[in-house]
């Protein structure tokens, strides 16, 4: 017997030809690598990669006015700055000759399931898809591959995630390719001149959004206003209580009234609140924290993170949920954690039972953005950020919820 598994990434397929087998034989064809598993009862298993999307979507006949018969080819055909594509495609059709069994173990969202399902379907045939089974994985550890190979399941079971990603990339389409085309014949027809526009499913709403934003900041009329502070001893600054003032004459006036004057306390007032623990990252969450500590932008800070799961250091990033199941084995990770002292030292205050605060929203697919345990080696500055980011997010979870005290004093000056 022999099987094929097919992974998103060439780094991946490493990732689980190593957790599969301790000896994975690597190999390259056509400049792509490969990783070939010989079990002791004879099965041979070889572990390969797409390269993203293999496959994109083309109109059957280009001439029409309007596309809307459409049809999956070969990536390279319609972009042909992918012609590496090729390479990728025509080692997962040699490999796939006289295959029994055929694993599907892309990145487990839908434009992973719809990576891997048009590789197995258009490259493999339908046999792959009947005789397919689905690895399922939210970490690239070990421990983690090693239970999704043993519980894939048949790949029939995610025809309506397939059906789901497909649709989006055909309205993509259609909505883009139609409609620029549409505004682009418009403008031609109406100046004679040749003006390319484009229109697409989000760009477009999210366009319109940034224009109405642009309109009414240009409407904005600044007024001016003034801020009157008192500085007191000891390095200590007293904010007027009624905040910003828009009418000079009254500032004038306040500070005429204070010149030369003591500042008396007139109340005091404490006030203990308490600070609840915060939730589990998931993307949006870490983006806007990661926005906030470091001036990272969105976009970097997901490609960060997902460079991190792909290392196998955190889980993976694209998800939307707030859970952490104790199936992760949370334990053992604080206690891979503890192998680093700035981590240990966290850890060891946490008190006994060790249970995560969690938030409502769920994910199927995944569970919340956390560390696997793995520590990291030699990463770069701006990696090491986001990886404490989630870890120490991660451990405070299992914190207490924080006292706090805050002293007001209402001062009279004049």
């Amino acid at each position: 017997m022999s099987e094929l598994i097919i992974c998103e990434k060439p780094k991946v397929a490493e990732k689980v030809a190593k957790a599969l087998s301790d000896s994975p034989v690597k190999q390259s064809y056509k400049r792509v690598p490969y990783y070939e598993i010989e079990k002791d009862n004879g099965e041979k298993t070889t572990v390969l990669s797409a390269v993203g999307h293999l496959f994109s979507l083309q109109a059957i006949n280009k001439k029409e006015k309007r596309l809307y018969d459409l049809e999956w080819v070969p990536l390279y055909e319609t972009d042909k700055s992918k012609k590496y594509v090729k390479n990728y495609i025509e080692t997962i059709k040699k490999f796939s000759k006289g295959v029994d069994r055929f694993i599907h173990a892309c990145d487990y969202d839908t434009e992973g399931t719809l990576i891997g399902y048009n590789a197995l379907k258009y490259i493999c045939g339908e046999k792959a898809i009947d005789n397919g089974f689905r690895m399922k994985f939210s970490a690239l550890t070990k421990k983690d591959l090693i239970k999704s190979y043993s519980e894939a399941y048949p790949l029939k079971d995610d025809q309506s995630w397939v059906d789901s990603g497909e649709a989006r990339h055909i309205l993509d389409y259609l909505f883009g390719v139609n409609i620029s085309k549409s505004m682009t014949d418009s403008v031609l027809k109406v100046t004679n001149r040749y003006v390319q526009l484009s229109a697409g499913r989000v760009q477009t709403p999210t366009l319109a959004i940034l224009t109405e934003r642009e309109k009414e900041i240009k409407k904005f009329v600044p007024e001016p206003y003034w801020l009157i502070k008192a500085k007191l001893q000891d390095g200590i600054i007293a904010d007027h209580t009624k905040g910003k003032i828009f009418d000079k004459k009254e500032v004038d006036k306040i500070l005429a009234n204070c010149k030369g004057k003591d500042a008396v306390i007139t109340k005091i007032t404490n006030r203990k609140t308490k600070k609840e623990l915060p939730y589990p990252f998931e993307l949006g969450t870490l983006q806007s924290e990661a926005y906030a500590q470091f001036g990272f932008t969105p976009r970097k800070t997901q490609q960060i993170a997902q460079n991190l799961y792909v290392e196998g250091y955190t889980s993976y990033p694209r998800t939307s949920s707030q859970k952490l199941p104790e199936s992760l084995g949370l334990s053992d990770i604080l206690n891979d954690l503890s192998k680093n002292p700035k981590y240990k030292e966290k850890i060891k205050q946490l008190k006994e039972p060790l249970k995560p605060n969690e938030g409502s929203k769920t994910d199927e697919a995944h569970p919340a953005i956390h560390p696997t345990g793995t520590l990291p080696k030699d990463i770069s500055e701006d990696y090491q950020k986001i990886y404490d980011l989630i870890t120490y997010r991660f451990i405070s979870l299992f914190g207490e919820v924080a006292e706090m005290e805050s002293i007001k004093v209402e001062l009279d000056i004049g």
